[in-house]
């Protein structure tokens, strides 16, 4: 016969497993809740997500003219912003000359030639 220490430990093991699965199942549904309010206020903002994956809803529409039209102004803009060959652009992006002395704390120093020095060919 079963003393009441074996009962009670049974009782208290199954009231544990029983809470584990119902702490999964709250959590399970809370999430999924959660979910599913995030998906209709993003629906409410135009955002729609489906196994598909993500669609956006927009005010106005796009026909092949308008599209190719504004990919290519923005083909322009970003070769015109991308120019290397111009003079204007030519030197924006070095230093002054004085300051092209030091890189890095390191003093450079100009290797001269011969000819430079006065040796060499005469």
């Amino acid at each position: 016969m079963a003393s009441w220490i074996d009962i009670f430990s049974l009782v208290m093991t199954t009231l544990l497993f029983v809470g584990f699965i119902l702490a999964v199942l709250y959590v399970s549904r809370a999430t999924s809740s959660r979910f599913q309010s995030t998906k209709a206020s993003l629906e409410q903002r135009g955002i729609t997500l489906s196994r598909d994956g993500v669609s956006l809803k927009t005010e106005r529409r796009f026909d092949r003219d308008a599209y190719l039209d504004a990919t290519q102004r923005g083909l322009v803009k970003a070769l015109g912003a991308a120019t290397v060959g111009s003079e204007s652009h030519k030197h924006a992006f070095l230093p002054p000359a004085d300051e092209r002395k030091h890189i890095f704390g390191v003093s450079l120093r100009r290797s001269h030639s011969n000819n430079e020095r006065g040796e060499g060919h005469q």
